[in-house]
């Protein structure tokens, strides 16, 4: 027999994408083992934010592999949403405005 705390946690993450803002309901734990204080302390910055993250450091973040995520930033590259700023190595990404 499960518990309530197990079914909420088999329950499917829901993202909602507004103009401005992207709002994700999941009612497990948060990602990463952050907890609410370390997000209300402001001096958490989330992996998400992090225009310097590799794509070795995403495939745990994002739960698909290399040749993936590789294909998706191609993509995003082609629609205009995200730009290499620098080399491959100490450069970073930039997304561009929506």
């Amino acid at each position: 027999m499960l518990s309530n705390t197990e079914i909420l946690q088999l329950s499917p993450i829901k993202f909602y994408q507004y103009s401005n803002r992207i709002e994700i309901y999941n009612h497990g734990k948060l990602y990463g083992g952050i907890t609410v204080q370390d997000l209300m302390s402001g001096n958490y910055i989330s992996k998400s934010q992090n225009p310097y993250i590799t794509i070795e450091e995403l495939i745990p973040v994002v739960g698909i592999v290399a040749s993936k995520i590789k294909v998706n930033i191609a993509k995003f590259k082609t629609k205009g949403l995200l730009e290499r700023i620098g080399p491959d190595k100490g450069g970073y990404w930039k997304i561009k405005n929506l």
